[in-house]
């Protein structure tokens, strides 16, 4: 529920109207899901989540530097992120927690069929994301909402 509301809150804050149309496409996925799920999550929250486990950093990273480089269309990489999306159980995580990274890389992938990212445009803010040390997560998210908002100075990485 706490993801849904940060999602709405997003799409009510959206500078350009492709992010508004990606948070309003999320949140009606975790509607669906959350429609679709509430009987059957476990009742235990320390249980394993039904899904098992997303796809790590390394892997996140071979997946978007496909992306950039055309081996990868945005049609097939969001559904393959889509795909694990609908796996999964992802969590709420704090900004301080490193897992949050990934979950917020996967969930902007699966995304990608809406044209709110560009891999020329995009690809490298994921990748330096992707690489914020797990120490500093909090920064990692803070150059990534920089890079949303097109700030200059963000760092970049070459494909």
């Amino acid at each position: 529920m706490q993801r849904l509301a940060r999602v709405e809150a997003l799409a009510d804050r959206a500078s350009t109207p492709g992010e508004r149309r990606a948070a309003l496409s999320a949140a009606e996925r975790l509607r669906s899901r959350l429609a679709a799920s509430a009987p059957t999550l476990p009742a235990d929250p320390w249980l394993d989540p039904p899904g098992g486990r997303w796809p790590g950093r390394a892997k996140l990273r071979a997946l978007v530097r496909a992306w950039t480089q055309g081996r990868l269309s945005d049609a097939a990489l969001a559904a393959r992120a889509q795909h694990e999306v609908d796996q999964n159980l992802l969590p709420d995580l704090p900004v301080s927690d490193p897992e949050s990274v990934e979950v917020e890389v996967l969930l902007q992938l699966s995304t990608l069929h809406l044209g709110a990212l560009l891999p020329e445009r995009d690809g490298a803010a994921l990748l330096a994301f992707l690489d914020t040390p797990a120490e500093d997560s909090a920064r990692g998210w803070q150059a990534w909402y920089r890079h949303l908002r097109g700030e200059p100075g963000t760092r970049t990485i070459a494909p």
